[in-house]
């Protein structure tokens, strides 16, 4: 009943042609309801093999455009004494995990400009991001300093393609590493910027994953506060690093503990999926890599968003950016709070 009221109230979504017909994604779920709020999503989470296992069981119409802009046309609805409300259109960019051989480059078939992200990575990395994306193997571009930027690269040839194809938004967010996507969207950073910025934050995480054995396990179908009690209840160091939805919590921390914690969670009938990152990001082990990425970027000038930007650490809109390298050192350590950004 709430779906099809809300789908009433909606303007008709319009699929971009944006892929070919076999590259396109469905859906048949949309986010939970969380109290007031629903979320109509069009996006697919790259590391949730089974869209299944993360949406509940509410039966939709709604298309992914690209697992690399999460929202593409992500309809904000809000319940008000006066009915539902349409908020506007977020823009949401993927984190890193879900890189995959020749990513995005479908896109550049379909139009070539899109190249000139690429080669604005080049002069501003050092190094050709589009042969890594589209010669290197799965091993290659899972580390850390190639995902990062190449991720980053292909939320962005997604977006100009939307873009082009008439798609506007509102608001911009982004899991963990796609936050940075989204302060190139939003008009904070420059895009050349931006590449050399996400360069300082591949290169210093990379160092501090290979002096920590660290592990992140997607956990789904218990809630967040179930998670949190197996954490705190398992011997070792392992925390919540990524809070996704009321059924997928992401948990990180030293590799033993971190198993122990999955183990558990398999016990409990819950599905714990490894994630291919290097360790443990959004934990104390990265706080190496948030002091030496914030010694490279204290002097960088970010200008105020043209467009709502919600913040992973806060989990809300952030509307102070008066010193956003603190904030985004700090972004590194803190837990993603993605569920209580909306």
């Amino acid at each position: 009943m709430i779906i099809e009221s809300v789908q009433k109230r909606l303007p008709k979504l319009t699929v971009l042609d944006v892929l070919p017909p076999s590259k396109s994604f469905t859906a048949k779920n949309t986010f939970p309801l969380a109290q007031d709020t629903l979320f109509i999503i069009k996006y697919f989470f790259k590391f949730c093999n089974d869209s299944h296992d993360f949406f509940p069981d509410v039966p939709t119409k709604y298309y992914f455009l690209h697992k690399f802009l999460f929202v593409v046309l992500c309809k904000v609805v809000q319940y008000h004494e006066k009915g539902w409300i349409n908020m506007g259109t977020i823009a949401l960019f993927s984190g890193q995990g879900s890189q995959y051989e020749r990513m995005g480059l479908e896109l550049l078939e379909q139009d070539d400009s899109l190249k000139s992200i690429y080669d604005t990575a080049k002069e501003a990395l050092g190094f050709d991001l589009y042969d890594i994306i589209a010669n290197a193997d799965a091993k290659t571009l899972s580390r850390t300093i190639y995902a990062q930027p190449a991720i980053m690269a292909t939320s962005l040839v997604c977006l100009e393609a939307a873009k082009k194809r008439g798609f506007t938004y509102d608001a911009v967010a982004g899991h963990s590493l796609g936050e940075y996507a989204a302060l190139v969207a939003s008009g904070m950073l420059s895009m050349e910027t931006g590449f050399q910025v996400i360069q300082a934050r591949a290169e210093a995480m990379e160092a501090a994953a290979s002096a920590a054995d660290g592990a992140m396990y997607a956990i789904l179908k218990l809630t967040p506060k179930e998670v949190e009690q197996i954490c705190e209840e398992t011997e070792g160091y392992v925390i919540p690093a990524n809070y996704n939805s009321s059924v997928q919590t992401v948990i990180a921390g030293d590799r033993d503990a971190v198993e122990r914690a999955a183990e558990t969670c398999k016990s409990r009938k819950a599905r714990a999926v490894p994630l291919a990152v290097a360790s443990a990001f959004h934990t104390r082990l990265m706080q190496p890599a948030a002091d030496a990425f914030y010694g490279k970027i204290q002097n960088v000038a970010f200008q105020s968003p043209n467009v709502a930007f919600y913040s992973n650490v806060l989990g809300d809109v952030r509307t102070d950016f008066s010193d956003m390298p603190t904030a985004l050192a700090k972004h590194i350590v803190s837990p993603v709070r993605l569920q209580m950004s909306f």
